[in-house]
């Protein structure tokens, strides 16, 4: 199966064909993701290092493929074709509409949670690197501390797995004929089908390829400090155009 997904995708010869060769030169990222998409059309993630003379160099170039391990590339982002499900980025403690961050508490603490790696794993993934842990730890360090009056670390990584169990964005999605197939959708569409299930407007959030086109790449969604009860949010908030890929 990696003999297969190596002969189908020939990173270096696409390079190439976008004007990209392995010369010991300096190269624009954007170049580099640009003349990948341009091949695939999706986005890699590319892994760089310092070296001893402070040369940044580009060391990997990651891929994502689909279960079934066909050539249907996912961005480097979780997004675009081939879409399985949401992961999430994010537990933010919030005041007055605001979130809260970088509060005083008891820093990360992997072996609390060590129980909840396996779901972790699973729903809250580090989806730009793969270093799930560092992920975990920079979240809680940042926003999860600033709950731990009410929840500790546990309760606060048990509290997000559960959110995402309980609310399957994707699934509802498609139930309101919206799947993740590359194509353009209408902003009000997809606000209106999650709106209309969970009786709670989202906020989506959209970030601008190197192409030009807007991408969806995050749906928030609000709870009660209880951790449970879904909360309006405005969706006037929005960053994402009238129409986006998905």
């Amino acid at each position: 199966m990696a003999i297969n997904m190596r002969n189908n995708i020939n990173l270096l010869s696409t390079l190439r064909v976008g004007g990209v060769t392995p010369n010991g030169g300096s190269k624009a990222k954007q170049r580099v993701e640009s003349a990948i998409f341009s091949g695939y059309k999706a986005y890699p993630l590319l892994r760089c290092k310092t070296a001893s003379n402070n040369q940044v160099l580009l060391m990997e170039i990651v891929t994502c493929f689909d279960d079934d391990a066909v050539c249907a590339l996912q961005s480097g982002r979780g997004v675009g074709r081939g879409t399985r499900s949401f992961t999430i980025h994010g537990l933010w403690p919030q005041k007055g509409g605001n979130s809260v961050t970088n509060c005083a508490g008891t820093p990360f603490d992997f072996t609390k949670i060590a129980h909840l790696e396996s779901d972790l794993n699973i729903v809250w993934p580090n989806v730009v690197t793969g270093n799930n842990k560092f992920f975990w730890g920079y979240e809680w360090n940042k926003h999860g501390i600033c709950s731990e009056s009410k929840f500790d670390k546990a309760k606060y990584f048990q509290t997000a797995i559960n959110m995402r169990h309980n609310i399957d964005l994707l699934g509802v999605m498609r139930t309101g004929g919206i799947v993740p197939n590359g194509a353009s959708k209408a902003k009000q569409r997809v606000e209106s089908a999650i709106s209309s299930h969970f009786g709670k407007d989202p906020i989506l959030r959209c970030k601008t390829a190197p192409n030009g086109q807007i991408l969806l790449t995050e749906i928030v969604m609000c709870f009660d400090d209880d951790g449970a009860t879904l909360l309006h949010r405005n969706k006037a908030r929005s960053n994402c155009a009238g129409s986006f890929i998905f």
